[in-house]
Parts: C-alpha cells; structure tokens; sequence
C-alpha cells in the first residue's frame, strides 16, 4: 500500500489530490487546467509520496487564449444528477504532443 498526495499550484488541479495505492491497482489522475486569468503558464506540481518523504516534480503547461462562454447553473430542487458532472476535454498523448510542436 502506498498513500500519495499532489501539491496544489495555481491553475491546475490534480482530481483525486491525495489516496492510497494498493498492490497490483492502477490509479487514474486527472489534471484539471482551469486559468482565470489569459495567457501561458507553466507549473510543476509535486506528487508527494509517503507523506511527503518522496517528491517527484511533474511539470504541467496550458495556454490560455479565449475565454469559454459559461452556462448557467441549475440549483435547487430543479438540478439533476448531470448537473453536478464537470465538462471536461480531454486530450491523448498525440494531441499533445502536436500542440507542443506546433510552438
């Protein structure tokens, strides 16, 4: 068994930030880029092994050009379970491998 965390930086997100790896399990880790602000930016975010006795630095970059358009909420008694779901894109290897080469 293995317990892991990530450190918190600006504009991204590691979902789940912290758990426990057991023998013979894969993990699935999403990395959220959410800017509030335009522009480039690059982080290293630190996934913390042991509590903290191991670090490993994983370097994260996202460009922020536009703004989306953003929707409304449903609150109340009204929403539905979706409602509660975040949108999220995900992009392959390749994908990103072609936006770094396109820079």
């Amino acid at each position: 068994m293995l317990d892991f965390s990530f450190s918190k930086v600006a504009h991204f997100k590691a979902t789940p930030c912290a758990g426990r790896l057991m023998p013979d399990c894969e993990h699935h880790i999403t990395i959220t880029f959410s800017p509030n602000s335009f522009g480039d930016f690059k982080q290293e975010i630190n996934l913390e092994i042991l509590k903290g006795l191991y670090k490993i630095p994983i370097a994260l970059e996202g460009v922020c050009i536009g703004e989306t358009s953003k929707t409304r909420t449903v609150r109340g008694p009204a929403a539905k379970v979706e409602d509660f779901k975040p949108m999220l894109r995900m992009i392959g290897e390749d994908e990103a491998a072609n936006t770094l080469l396109q820079e």
